[in-house]
């Protein structure tokens, strides 16, 4: 063998080629300085789906220390099980073994929301700082190695316990956040960046939200009020710009997140865009659209969605108000509605036919005879809605907490409409806070099958939901605005 191929000098390298290039491609990725430290949500859920909750503490990793970071990674673990096991319904041939699995998966339940409470009543056995507590509920934990998804405690709240829901500790660190828009960060960015951090508040970006939409009610009650008479072969000047500014809001709210509560926008933009190249026009279906689309946007002004002036005043005295109204309404009215809807519209035709030949047309009104009857109807509406709600007030009257005895103004109509307040609340600082997290039937779905290859399309949709709330909160409203002043002057 020659002895100058393995004989080293002061000029040989220490490690060969093959070696560097490798331990160059390892350093080169990002990573971060405990990466291989931090430990991953979903495989303990796995092991918990495979041999059961423990009884113990002992399945925590040793690597976490006692306080934030060991109860934040535990809480988010069993919300997770949690999340995961209310899809599961037990199924078995036989009727007793049926039952049986039931009631086993009921108590697991149980005893699952029990020992959340009691991991989040271990972390404040001793005192704990603002920073600490929003550091629990707001720090992101990755749910499986390479994986971009994470989760927070905060975006579980609809798995949280009655008693985790309702602790006062967590009412005031979200009312701070709401307020200040502290997630537990370190206070070390200095003066102008912790203004600009309370600019960015959730109260002011709802504010921004809610003036924009004040303006696009404001643009489109003034042109059913005043709309155009004849067709116009284009739109041009502030005709064009109002009609631009109707429906690329209409379509932002509509993509920004998908509901019932977005129907309205749905309707105006499809009136508008079925309108061109001119506008709607009076005794057509996109004009009537558009009165049904101006009447749902009033009336969802009482119900607990976003942007609203409820949130303008204090939460614990308007969201449990406008959830009892919102459920009287939807368990009491619409289903008596759905009954009789048939009945009533054939009864609306025929009285309809009926005075075709004595129906008398005033041309000569500022606005259309259409607007005028939608308004009317609207306003029937509205006083029918206020009759209501006081008969069910007075109705549930004597089961209402006494003043002496009421734990907290939230459940002064029930325990189970204060837990819907509450949960509302929450859903309406995450709106305004994000990163948007979703944690619905696909969230489940996408932890018990874990499809990192589908991780693309989250990060679209919250790419999506972030880039339309950006529009919403600020160039739309000031674009309203000065579309409407405009439209004033003109």
């Amino acid at each position: 063998m020659n002895a100058s191929a393995t004989e080293h000098t002061e000029t040989t390298p220490l490690l060969s080629p093959g070696i560097r290039n490798r331990r160059h491609s390892r350093n080169s990725q990002p990573r971060s300085p405990h990466d291989i430290d931090v430990p991953r949500v979903l495989p303990y859920v796995e092991r918990f789906h495979k041999r059961g909750l423990p009884l113990d503490d002992t399945w925590h990793p040793q690597n976490l220390s006692a306080g934030v970071d060991r109860a934040g990674f535990e809480l988010v673990v069993l919300l997770t099980y949690k999340a995961t096991l209310t899809d599961l319904r037990p199924s078995a041939g036989d009727v007793w073994e049926q039952w049986s699995e039931e009631t086993k998966h009921a108590a697991g339940l149980t005893e699952l929301g029990t020992r959340i409470v009691t991991a989040w009543e271990a972390f404040l056995n001793v005192p704990r700082s603002c920073s600490e507590v929003e550091q629990i509920l707001w720090n992101a934990h990755e749910l499986s190695e390479g994986s971009p998804q994470s989760v927070r405690v905060i975006d579980l709240h609809e798995y949280f316990p009655a008693d985790l829901l309702s602790h006062r500790v967590i009412e005031l660190s979200l009312l701070r956040t709401w307020l200040y828009n502290n997630q537990g960060s370190p206070s070390t960015i200095g003066a102008w960046g912790q203004m600009a951090k309370t600019i960015c508040a959730p109260r002011f970006l709802h504010l921004l939200d809610f003036v924009g939409l004040v303006a696009y009610l404001a643009i489109l009650a003034r042109y059913v009020l005043n709309p155009p008479t004849i067709a116009v072969d284009a739109l041009a000047g502030v005709a064009l710009a109002r009609t631009v500014s109707i429906v690329l809001y209409s379509l932002v709210r509509v993509l920004q997140h998908w509901s019932s509560a977005q129907v309205p926008y749905l309707l105006t933009a499809i009136a508008f865009l079925s309108s061109l190249p001119s506008s709607p026009l009076p005794n057509g279906m996109s004009y009537n659209a558009v009165l049904v689309a101006v009447s749902l946007h009033i009336l969802q002004l009482h119900l607990p969605y976003t942007p609203s002036p409820l949130y303008l005043l204090s939460f614990q005295q308007v969201l449990p108000l406008s959830i009892l109204i919102w459920n009287g309404v939807s368990n009491l009215y619409l289903p008596v509605l759905a009954l009789f809807l048939p009945t009533l519209l054939l009864v609306l035709v025929m009285l309809s036919l009926s005075l075709a030949d004595s129906m008398v047309v005033a041309t000569s009104l500022a606005s259309p005879l259409e607007a005028r009857t939608a308004f009317l109807l609207l306003l029937l509406v509205l006083l029918f809605l206020l009759i209501f709600t006081i008969g069910m007030l007075i109705l549930v009257h004597p089961f209402l907490s006494a003043s002496s005895t009421m734990i907290s103004p939230w459940d002064r109509y029930s325990k189970s409409l204060g837990l819907q307040a509450r949960r509302r609340f929450i859903s309406i600082v995450l709106t305004y806070t994000g990163p948007y997290t979703r944690t619905d039937r696909k969230f489940r779905t996408a932890v018990l099958s874990r499809p990192s290859s589908r991780s693309g399309s989250w990060d679209v949709i919250s790419f999506m939901h972030t880039g339309f709330m950006c529009l919403t909160v600020l160039p739309l409203p000031l674009l309203l605005v000065a579309i409407f002043l405009w439209d004033i002057i003109s």
